[in-house]
């Protein structure tokens, strides 16, 4: 019985290993999202009119696209407040 659940525990988290990898781009990033081996620490959040001032260092990591910004669930998605400061701003 023990064998069996580490056997089950097993291939749940490799099922679920798989599932969140199909999610990722081939650099290990999300939809709307690009690679880069320095980028601002302060990346500008939707919900945040202005990036906040920040220290002249970068990260690597997964950073959203031009365009987009993060929401409250981290993901990039369009940012809208580009139409309201640019109305002639559309995206291709």
């Amino acid at each position: 019985m023990r064998y069996f659940v580490v056997f089950l525990m097993l291939v749940s988290s490799i099922l679920i290993s798989m599932a969140n990898s199909q999610l990722l781009n081939e650099n290990g990033c999300g939809p709307n999202e690009i690679f880069k081996s320095c980028g601002s620490p302060c990346e500008r959040r939707c919900n945040q009119k202005f990036v906040k001032f920040c220290a002249a260092v970068c990260k690597s990591g997964c950073f959203c696209n031009n365009g987009y910004c993060k929401n409250e669930k981290n993901e990039c998605v369009r940012d809208l407040s580009l139409n309201n400061l640019f109305p002639n701003f559309s995206q291709n």
